[in-house]
């Protein structure tokens, strides 16, 4: 039975990709949480990786430079399923197939099996699908029961699918009496006490994936033990313990998150600084820019981006430095402040350093000044968009004239502001 692993953000999409498959013999592992999918792609064995372009966390076209530049991943056929046409793909991607939503089932169905063909892998026949055992159960309405019993196996493998599915259930108060209880008067039966207990397992991947379990539950008794898990001797077991503190998402997690990130800043790990960065933007404390100033020199570009959107997600406090690193010497960390920049609100402050950004000597870096000011809106940035329509002629890394980022910007903007002064507009 061919395994498929699918990566998507949208949920029901990914449910959809789920049933459809199942029906007709695949097996499929869904996630919506791009840290997850590393880890599982790192763990187990696929025979196809489907993934979309525009997430919440990490972007997909740095996640599929990451896969492809994995020894042990390059043999891993990819698809894409995603909501951007074809035409506006950076010219340098290509992939073994591709889908644009949306699309029906009969044509996620033949590109799955083209793709898994072309690559000498064996296709499921109409009648295996239509024999499935087991009807399909959406994991997010498992039993309980049964998964917490799996917890308790000998086998750390069905440790490991209990622990992450139970971090999947919704509606648990139906089936789990020990949750409705408040945190600190829970038994070690619940859901969240029998994870916590996991996260000493023997087993590196039962580690992880009850790290995670427990983000996704938003138990604050996990803090503790997630901040100790930090020092865990598996890379995959503490990338997830930091994910999962910033699902949790309160402020305790701080300190052993910056100290963590300021210890291991220099290393070549992505992986492991990429989940303590996101972690420190949700979270989004203002003691923590120092430090994410200093990420924005990372080694890797993807943590240097992640650092600079986190410094935006805190907002004012940290205006001053990003501001100040349009002047960096590295195009790199320049391109990164001014993404940065484009999280925050639409005021002066902003908008007059990415107008300035239109200026520089970096391609790059003007584009992503152009998409920036597109994305705030930023009527004051037309004559400065307009004049890189007009004279700038070159092209981005990725092929991509920058007059056509810069125009696509003018059309948003004008947009924008004609339905503001249309009747009934803001």
């Amino acid at each position: 039975m061919a395994h498929i692993l699918s990566l998507d953000d949208e949920l029901e999409m990914g449910m959809l990709i789920d049933l459809v498959l199942y029906r007709k013999g695949y097996d499929l592992t869904y996630t919506d949480d791009s840290f997850e999918a590393w880890a599982l792609l790192q763990t187990q064995t696929f025979d196809l990786f489907t993934q979309d372009l525009m997430r919440p966390d990490i972007d997909g076209w740095a996640f599929y430079e990451r896969l492809c530049a994995d020894e042990r991943l390059q043999h891993l056929p990819v698809m894409i399923i995603t909501a951007k046409a074809r035409g506006d793909w950076p010219l340098d991607k290509t992939v073994d197939g591709y889908l644009t939503k949306p699309f029906g089932p009969q044509e996620l169905l033949a590109v799955v099996a083209k793709v898994l063909r072309e690559r000498g892998i064996a296709v499921p026949t109409p009648q295996s699908g239509k024999d499935a055992p087991q009807p399909w159960v959406d994991p997010r309405k498992k039993e309980t029961a049964p998964l917490l019993a799996g917890l308790r196996s000998a086998n750390p493998e069905t440790r490991f699918w209990a622990a992450r599915d139970l971090g999947l259930l919704q509606d648990v108060q139906a089936t789990d009496p020990f949750d409705k209880l408040p945190w600190h008067l829970r038994p070690g039966q619940g859901r969240a006490g029998s994870l916590l207990s996991l996260l000493d397992d023997a087993d590196d991947n039962v580690r992880w994936a009850a790290a995670l379990a427990l983000g996704r539950l938003e138990a604050p008794p996990a803090v503790t033990p997630l901040g100790a898990a930090l020092s865990d001797e598996a890379p995959l077991v503490r990338m997830m313990a930091a994910h999962a503190l910033g699902m949790i998402g309160v402020a305790e997690a701080e300190p052993p998150l910056i100290t963590y990130l300021e210890t291991h800043l220099d290393d070549q790990d992505l992986w492991e600084c990429l989940s303590v960065t996101h972690t420190l933007a949700q979270i989004a404390s203002p003691s923590a820019t120092p430090t994410l100033l200093r990420a924005l020199h990372h080694p890797v570009t993807e943590e240097k981006h992640m650092a600079a959107r986190a410094l935006g997600h805190i907002g004012e406090p940290a205006l001053a430095g990003l501001i100040a690193q349009l002047d960096d010497t590295d195009p790199l960390v320049r391109q990164a402040a001014v993404a940065g920049l484009a999280q925050r609100p639409r005021n002066a402050r902003v908008v007059q350093p990415l107008i300035a950004a239109l200026r520089d000597e970096v391609p790059d870096v003007v584009a992503a000044a152009a998409f920036a000011l597109d994305y705030l809106k930023a009527a004051p940035a037309l004559p400065a968009l307009k004049a890189v329509v007009a004279h700038d002629t070159r092209q981005t890394g990725d092929g991509t004239p920058v007059a056509d980022v810069a125009r696509r910007a003018i059309s948003a903007i004008e947009g924008a502001l004609e339905e503001k002064q249309a009747p009934g507009g803001e």
